[in-house]
């Protein structure tokens, strides 16, 4: 990375981690600390940084040691005095009538039935004012997403609190999922809390042993083969006896038309050749 790169990459970190984070899509942390991963996967949606590595971006660090930067345990932020003031500090207000999030199709099943966040993780989900920006946030935590409206104004009223991130960011421990217009569930996907009737199991969790019964009845109609029927330890039956019984007759008989049965030398058995 030649000297003009890295003054380009400097000024955009500083405007993520120090001026404009929500733009980026970025929540900062207590102090305004993030962590190298999440910052690469906002970074790395920028034009002229997708091939962007995570051990760039630590290099970049280590190289060139901006001073106002400081960085420690996976993490990095901009240094206190060269922030914008309350930066990462969420302030309550009434947040607009609609707001948007996305999240993983395959977590549509859950929100339909509990909603979106945990009232355990306070202020964990991040919502935005408008689409585009949401699917931005979206992105940073993996490919795919769906869009969710939030009927924010209609939550406020009814006690949920919201608080805002810089100013385009709006956070919130839970919304129920009356709040919420969800797109369609995707194919494929059952609805949350229905289960499979094909997959039984007990109250433990775990699937019953079958009894022998059972087995016997899976088996039904199909032939297992052993060692024992290989090795002629096992007589056959039916026709198949049958016709291994006419087989035997036909040959005693034929050895008994030629003298009887031989030996490896070509002496029949039983006769005495010493004279």
């Amino acid at each position: 990375m030649n000297s003009r790169k890295q003054k380009q990459l400097e000024k955009i970190l500083f405007a993520a981690l120090g001026r404009r984070p929500d733009l980026y899509g970025l929540v900062l942390g207590q102090g305004g600390w993030i962590t190298y991963k999440a910052l690469r996967k906002a970074l790395i949606q920028e034009p002229g940084l997708t091939g962007l590595r995570l051990a760039g971006i630590k290099n970049f660090f280590i190289v060139t040691r901006p001073e106002r930067f400081e960085w420690k345990d996976e993490k990095v932020r901009v240094r206190p005095e060269y922030q914008v003031p309350k930066l990462w500090e969420p302030v309550e207000v009434e947040p607009p009538e609609r707001l948007y999030c996305a999240i993983r199709p395959a977590a549509i099943p859950h929100v339909m039935k509990h909603g979106l966040g945990h009232v355990s993780r306070p202020r964990q989900l991040v919502m935005a004012a408008e689409r585009e920006l949401a699917q931005r946030i979206g992105r940073i935590r993996g490919p795919d997403l769906l869009p969710v409206s939030v009927l924010a104004g209609r939550a406020w009223k009814a006690g949920i609190s919201f608080f805002v991130s810089v100013k385009e960011c709006f956070l919130a421990d839970h919304v129920p999922p009356e709040f919420l217009l969800l797109p369609p569930l995707p194919k494929g996907l059952k609805k949350a809390g229905k289960k499979n009737p094909d997959k039984k199991t007990d109250k433990s969790g775990k699937k019953p042993q079958k009894t022998q019964k059972q087995h016997v009845q899976d088996q039904a109609g199909s032939f297992m083969l052993r060692p024992e029927h290989l090795l002629g330890m096992i007589p056959p039956s039916g026709a198949d006896a049958e016709r291994m019984r006419e087989k035997g007759k036909f040959e005693r008989k034929k050895r008994r038309k030629r003298g009887g049965r031989k030996n490896r030398a070509g002496t029949p058995f039983g006769k005495n050749t010493s004279k």
